[in-house]
Order: structure tokens, then sequence, then C-alpha cells
């Protein structure tokens, strides 16, 4: 079968390769739709969190159709519309350290892969996986909540969609004036030029609250740092990001003074069908 192999640093290639079996927890899938996420840049240039076991097929945002079910997994059928988790494990990413979708056929362990509803729009199932990002980071917020998301890349505007989705009051943070119209589009109740001044603009916005949580979507550590100035008392700050290396002075007094909670995010485990239900929905 065809696959798209990363052979290594900068080295890209479709070739032929096996075609892989199921093993009994394992489901064989047909990719129908495989999206290009920012991070599959990175793991080309071999600038990735994890070690790179090379050569590998990439390929975590995607959709497909279920073609043959290992006889110990329960739950899916042969013609099912299936979507995957990408982070399944501590080091265990498929479509980085384990062979992903962007192949004529994958193998994918029964328990990662979700079930979408009839009717579900394939080119949306292969959106599941960047929407349940922005929406475990956005997970207990409501209408009291004043939400800021830096950087309107996918990940930002999928935790834009999200938060609004909730109830919360929605404020979007980024230099490009595209990405900020359609954050608008999507919800956001306020748009800032990451250019300008954006504490106090967030403190208008908010009127002196400042934000219950901030979103840090850009992946840049200067935006990381700034979100400790536009928290509020008792905030929460999650870092989505994806930043290899990169060291900036950060104001982490705040953290105390402010009372705030500080945590990263890898991937989306626990939130899949809640988010498939969601997306169903609106």
């Amino acid at each position: 079968m065809k696959a798209l192999v990363f052979d290594g640093p900068g080295s890209a290639s479709i070739r032929d390769v096996e075609h892989p079996r199921p093993a009994p927890d394992e489901v064989l899938v047909r990719p129908t739709r495989v999206g290009i996420c920012h991070s599959d840049l990175g793991l080309l240039s071999g600038d990735y969190i994890l070690p790179i076991p090379w050569p590998v097929v990439p390929g975590h945002e995607w959709t497909g159709i279920v073609e043959e079910v290992g006889e110990a997994t329960e739950g899916l059928s042969v013609g099912d519309h299936v979507v995957g988790e990408c982070a399944v494990a501590a080091d265990t990413h498929v479509g980085f350290t384990i062979d992903g979708a962007a192949a004529e056929s994958m193998v994918a362990k029964g328990a990662w892969l979700h079930r979408l509803p009839d009717g579900f729009d394939p080119v949306l199932g292969a959106l599941v996986e960047p929407f349940t990002v922005g929406f475990a980071a956005t997970k207990g917020v409501d209408a009291a909540d004043d939400v800021v998301v830096l950087g309107g890349g996918p990940i930002g505007l999928c935790a834009v969609a999200a938060a609004k989705g909730r109830g919360a009051r929605v404020i979007l943070v980024d230099p490009h004036r595209s990405r900020r119209t359609l954050a608008s589009s999507l919800g956001a109740d306020v748009v800032i030029d990451a250019g300008g001044n954006v504490e106090a603009e967030v403190q208008e916005a908010t009127a002196g609250r400042m934000a219950s949580l901030i979103v840090e979507a850009a992946g840049k550590p200067t935006a990381l740092a700034s979100a400790l100035r536009l928290a509020g008392y008792g905030g929460t700050i999650v870092a989505l990001g994806i930043s290899v290396g990169d060291v900036v002075p950060a104001e982490l007094g705040r953290v105390m003074g402010r009372a705030l909670t500080v945590r990263g995010q890898v991937g989306s485990a626990g939130v899949w069908p809640d988010a498939i239900r969601f997306l169903d929905r609106v």
C-alpha cells in the first residue's frame, strides 16, 4: 500500500509499505480525511517534544472507515466511521512515535477509537482531534467566566468555539487581522491585536477582573509569560502551544501573588465522547 513516510529530518516520501494487519485488540481503518497540523512540520524538521523513531508515518488528525476488527475488540463494526485519539500514553503519540493515518490503511487499538454519529461530516471528523484539545482546555467554564485565548491558529480557534459554546465571554489575542476576524465569526466577544497594549485592553474588556482562564495556544514563550499578567485572582493558565527549547523571562511571583493555577496539556484524553456530542449538536 502507499503511505507518506518521514524518513528523517527534512526527508519525506510517498512509497509502498507493508499492509498492516490488526492484532486481536486492534482495528484496521481506511483513512478518508487526514489533516496537517503545525506539529507535523515540527515532526518533519526533527523538532518534536518526544524522540522520533524514524521512519514514521504521520497523521494524527483524521477520520476513516473500519475495514477489519480484531476478535478481542468490542463496540466497533466493519463500516463504522471513526476518529482516533492521538496522545494515547505518556510517550506514545499516534502519527509521531507510532505510525499514523497518512496511508491507505492503518491499525489502531480499539480503545483509541470513537464512532462518529450517522451523517457526521467527514471533514469535521478530521477536525475532531484539534477541537478536543481546545475543548479539554476549556472544561468547566461557564457564563460567569472571562476566557482569554492567546493565539488564533487552529487550536486557539477551537478553544474560542469551545469556550463560547460553554457560555463564557471570550477574548482572542492575535497579531493577524484575518485570524481575529475568523475568531469573531466563531463567537469571540472581543478580539485584540497582539501588537497593542493587551493587558490594558483585557482589563477594560473584563471590567478589571482580568481572565479567569487563559488558554495559551500561540506556542511562544513570550505569550505564556504574558499570561501571568492577564490572569485574575484565582485564575487558571493552560499551556497548549508547543515550544521546544525556547526560554524567556517571566514574572513567576504572580503565580503565588494571584493564587494562579498553571498547567500544561498534552493531547485531550477523556473528553472525546463529550466533544463529539458537542460538535454533533451545534
